[in-house]
Formats: structure tokens, C-alpha cells, sequence
């Protein structure tokens, strides 16, 4: 009895405290409408469209998206996902991504230049993917970056020596792939990593 009780005034109080409740999903939180376009752009590029790409939805009901209380995409997850196709440039407009996982998907083509853009990313992991070309000296400027996996592709050339100037550098994985130079002398002054 107690509990019906109990039910009775909660449902009698809710409009008097109208978050007193919270949804069990979480809370609606549109996409930011100018990063709504990017998002449908990048799902343009890959033979599969993550769910809720379409921009302009909930970004909780967005598959493998992580968003701010503004809306703002902050995590890009999407490894292990059926995913083919180029990364797109696009995906470089996202300037408050901190986390971009694509790993173990079926992506090809070359690492965007645009990917210099993104300054706020702490991790990228495009590993075990069908990468090919150099990697881009411009990921030398991703300056919060702690983690950065491009292992098992297909990236051929030199190991930009830009990559040892990553402060924050803790881990590095650039391991099976065809690159046909020597480790640059400036990975030796990565004082953070602890793994490469």
C-alpha cells in the first residue's frame, strides 16, 4: 500500500517539478544544425549509413555519435561496423571531436588532410582498415593527442616526422604497414609515450 502511496505523489508532484524525472534514453539533445549536414555528407561516403546520420535528429538515437548538451559532436565510434568507402574530408568540419574510432572497418583511400582541423582529438584510431597512401605530416598539429593507431593498413612512404611533436603522445601504433624509412629522431623526444 505504502508504495502505491508513494507512486500517487510522484505522479501528482510531476508537474510541479518537471525534472524530478529522467528519461531512461537520456535526454533528447538535437544535433548542432550546422554539424547535422557534415554528418549526413560523411554517411554519403560509406555503403553503409549509421543510423541517425541523417543530421538534425537526436543524438542519442545517432548510431556509435557522442554529443554535448549543445548538440555538438564530441566522439565519433564506429569500429567494428560493417563501414566501406573513403573517410571522408568532411569529417575535418567537426572541430569538437576529442574521441574518432574507425577501426576495424572496411574503409580505403587516404587519411584526410582535413584531419589537421581537428586540434581537439585526444584519440584516432584508424586501425585495420584498407588505408593506403602517406600518412599526413599535417596530424603533427593534432597537439592533444594521446592516442593514435593506424596499424594494419596499407600506408606506405615516411613516418612524418611532425608526429614527434605531439606533446600528449602516450601511445602509437603504426605497426603492419609498408612505410620505407627509418623512424624519425623527433619520436625520440616524445616524453609521454609509453607504447609505440
Amino acid at each position: 500500500m505504502m508504495q502505491y502511496l508513494l507512486l500517487l505523489t510522484a505522479l501528482l508532484a510531476a508537474p510541479l517539478f518537471p525534472n524530478l524525472y529522467v528519461q531512461a534514453a537520456g535526454p533528447v539533445v538535437p544535433i548542432d544544425a550546422l554539424q547535422g549536414p557534415v554528418l549526413a555528407a560523411c554517411s554519403g561516403a560509406w555503403g553503409m549509413a549509421p543510423a541517425g546520420w541523417s543530421g538534425g535528429g537526436d543524438c542519442s538515437q545517432a548510431q556509435g555519435l557522442t554529443c554535448d548538451s549543445n548538440g555538438m559532436v564530441v566522439a565519433i565510434d564506429l569500429s567494428n561496423t560493417p563501414l566501406d568507402g573513403r573517410i571522408p574530408q568532411e569529417i575535418g568540419s567537426l572541430t569538437t571531436l576529442t574521441l574518432l574510432n574507425l577501426a576495424n572497418c572496411s574503409l580505403s583511400g587516404y587519411i584526410p588532410i582535413s584531419f589537421s582541423a581537428l586540434t581537439s582529438l585526444s584519440l584516432l584510431d584508424l586501425s585495420h582498415n584498407s588505408l593506403w597512401g602517406t600518412t599526413p605530416s599535417e596530424l603533427g598539429l593534432l597537439k592533444n593527442l594521446r592516442r593514435l593507431d593506424l596499424s594494419g593498413s596499407s600506408l606506405h612512404g615516411s613516418i612524418p616526422s611532425g608526429l614527434g611533436m605531439l606533446p600528449k603522445l602516450r601511445f602509437m601504433d603504426l605497426s603492419s604497414n609498408y612505410f620505407n624509412s627509418s623512424i624519425p629522431v623527433s619520436l625520440g623526444r616524445l616524453n609521454t609515450l609509453t607504447a609505440l
